[in-house]
Order: C-alpha cells, then sequence, then structure tokens
C-alpha cells in the first residue's frame, strides 16, 4: 500500500493573479483578432485603390485620345469652311465655341508621358 501526499503552498493574491493573467490572455486574443480583421480591411482598400488608379489611367489615354481627335475634326472642318469661301457669321462664332472648349479639355487633363 502506497501512500502519497501532495502538499501545496499558495501565495497570498494568487487567484487573483491567474483571474489577471486569464483577462490578458483573453485581451490579447482579441487583440489578434481585430488586427486579421484590419488586414483584411486593408486589403481590400488596397485593391479599390488599384482598380481606382487603373481606371482612372484608361479614362486619361481615352479623354486624350477623344480630346486629339475633337482637334483635328476641328482643324479638318476650318479647313473645309475657309476652301468654300467663307462661311456665315454663325458658322464662324460655332467653331471658334468649339475650338475653345475643346482648348479647355485638352488643358483640364494632364498629357500622357511619351511612350518608352
Amino acid at each position: 500500500m502506497d501512500i502519497r501526499i501532495d502538499h501545496y503552498f499558495h501565495q497570498p493574491g494568487e487567484s487573483e493573479n491567474a483571474a489577471k493573467l486569464d483577462q490578458m490572455a483573453a485581451t490579447l486574443k482579441d487583440i489578434q483578432m481585430n488586427q486579421a480583421e484590419l488586414e483584411t480591411a486593408l486589403t481590400g482598400v488596397k485593391a479599390t485603390l488599384v482598380k481606382v488608379g487603373t481606371e482612372i489611367d484608361a479614362f486619361k489615354a481615352s479623354a486624350a485620345s477623344d480630346t486629339a481627335a475633337l482637334q483635328s475634326a476641328i482643324a479638318a472642318l476650318e479647313a473645309e469652311l475657309a476652301n468654300a469661301g467663307g462661311t456665315s457669321p454663325g458658322a464662324t462664332a460655332l467653331v471658334n465655341e468649339i475650338t475653345a472648349l475643346s482648348k479647355s479639355l485638352d488643358g483640364k487633363i494632364d498629357d500622357l508621358p511619351a511612350p518608352g
């Protein structure tokens, strides 16, 4: 027959420390979960910013192309009107307005850098 005696010494406040350690562990778990949520949110924001940047670049390229085509069409119209021997004052005023509008549009959009 074996007899075993276990004797434990308990320090004052030991249960309070254990409770504090449990609380700290729970807080750490919450922080880690919040960190993961933050990373997920930031990943989504980054994807949105990349998408918007790509869309802006595509818009700028399209707008620059459209503006160049518009200016070319205006120049061709001006040449045709000049070869026709003159136009009415109303037609000339409209061509001038359209020319001013196209230049205003072109001024609002940065020129694309030269390829290469």
